[in-house]
């Protein structure tokens, strides 16, 4: 590792987990085509959660009309 250039990751799956499946349910009752979610630990700074609907799959990037 290099100073300054290391990513430490912090997404809790549990809380990550939680936040999927309410971010889902919201979708579903409120009839929304989308949303997203963020759980951030405010005496850190950390993000412990993060989702967004619907969901990007980068393998097909090129099926959803975005070029590079």
């Amino acid at each position: 590792p290099v100073d300054g250039l290391d990513v430490t990751l912090t997404i809790d799956a549990a809380v990550q987990r939680a936040a999927e499946r309410q971010m889902d349910e919201a979708i579903r009752l409120n009839g929304a085509v989308g949303g997203s979610i963020m759980v951030m630990d405010v005496q850190t700074g950390e993000i412990v959660a993060m989702v967004t609907r619907p969901s990007f799959d980068p393998n097909s990037y090129g099926d959803h009309g975005f070029s590079v």
